[in-house]
């Protein structure tokens, strides 16, 4: 077989100019890597936004629905999804007021709101830290501020009004926690408007999404997702407002934040499409993915516009250094 002309021109090269071969090669290959290295940097840092804008929500959708029955459902057969990480039967629910009789008297809180959580609601979902206590069956939860409101502490019982007129409901506390995301929590919930930003509650309780519904929630009417109430804060809201809670896998939100925007989108479409008519997500995620998109195409254009003179320098020594070859 006869070798191609450029290769016995190589050949012929490295035979009689081996240092000055090698010295272009090793010149060639730089700039290569020179110009790889670029590219990867672009996309570790649009991969590295996508993931930090991710971690950055506490909760991606919020899904309101009309009853207990309908968000135990629905949670189960959003959690079955390719895609979801984790999916919860939750409720909100306004507080009137609440009091606690204690070595110091009885003292009282003003309006807050209640949130009901299932046992498991934890395992992925990060709305809530507990700092002393558990969640227990017939037992409430007590934010930091309530507490120290009510003198409050573990073991204590306290008593909370859902509404005018209605009997107070006595539980006793089973654990203290900060509310770490009340914002998104207690937020307006209308899937056609998308996150809209609202007065956290001042006073909140958190209690098992069971005992929630055996004797909190039937002193009050059920919010329906069409409903006008549906889109009130706990704090003018007069019902339990059933929701579904999910978090979208982490891992299935890949490459630049635009692109990890398309995937969660087509997810959350997919889904609602599976269950029609019964559930419609309010796309926390959504909102931080758009700003991430955003500030990565800036980034990638000021990137590109500083890096195309080494580019230029790299391509430059490249072909100085294939002259003659």
């Amino acid at each position: 077989m006869m070798m191609s002309v450029p290769v016995r021109l190589a050949l012929a090269g490295l035979w009689r100019a081996p240092w000055r071969t090698l010295l272009r090669l090793a010149v060639l290959a730089a700039a290569t890597a020179l110009l790889g290295s670029m590219i990867l940097f672009i996309g570790n840092s649009l991969n590295t936004m996508t993931g930090t804008a991710v971690r950055s929500v506490p909760l991606d959708w919020q899904g309101p629905v009309g009853s207990h029955k309908a968000a135990v459902q629905v949670a189960a057969g959003v959690a079955r999804q390719p895609g979801i990480l984790q999916a919860s039967p939750t409720a909100t629910a306004p507080l009137l007021d609440a009091t606690h009789r204690g070595p110091a008297g009885l003292t009282t809180t003003g309006a807050g709101a209640v949130l009901a959580v299932p046992a498991d609601y934890q395992a992925h979902l990060s709305t809530f830290r507990i700092l002393q206590g558990a969640l227990a069956p017939g037992g409430v939860l007590l934010d930091q501020q309530m507490s120290a409101t009510l003198q409050a502490q573990i073991g204590d019982h306290v008593s909370l009004i859902t509404r005018r007129a209605a009997p107070a409901r006595r539980f006793r506390v089973s654990g203290i926690v900060l509310v770490t995301a009340p914002d998104i929590l207690f937020g307006p919930l209308n899937p056609l408007t998308g996150p809209a930003a609202a007065q956290p509650p001042a006073n909140i309780a958190v209690m098992g999404l069971d005992t929630f519904a055996a004797s909190y929630a039937p002193d009050l009417r059920a919010i329906t997702p069409t409903s006008a109430d549906s889109s009130a804060v706990p704090g003018a809201q007069n019902g339990v407002q059933w929701q579904v809670q999910a978090q979208l896998q982490p891992s299935a939100l890949t490459g630049s934040p635009s692109n990890a925007l398309t995937l969660a989108d087509q997810t959350r479409n997919r889904v609602e499409r599976f269950f029609p008519g019964q559930v419609q997500f309010v796309d926390n995620l959504h909102e931080k993915l758009t700003s991430a998109a955003g500030d990565a195409l800036y980034a990638e254009a000021l990137y590109i516009m500083l890096a195309v003179p080494g580019a230029l320098i790299a391509l430059g020594l490249a072909y100085l250094a294939a002259l003659g070859t």
